[in-house]
């Protein structure tokens, strides 16, 4: 039982951390997509 306990545990923090790092890289590409139309435009202008 002790090993199924540490075996959750384990597989909770794993999630967790896919999810952090989704979230970062998602705003990452988000910001970049931003900041790359912003500069098309500003040239545009």
């Amino acid at each position: 039982m002790a090993i199924l306990a540490i075996i959750k545990d384990i597989s909770i923090k794993v999630n967790v951390l896919a999810i952090f790092y989704i979230v970062f890289v998602a705003r990452t590409l988000t910001l970049r997509m931003l900041y790359n139309n912003f500069f098309i435009n500003f040239r545009q202008e």
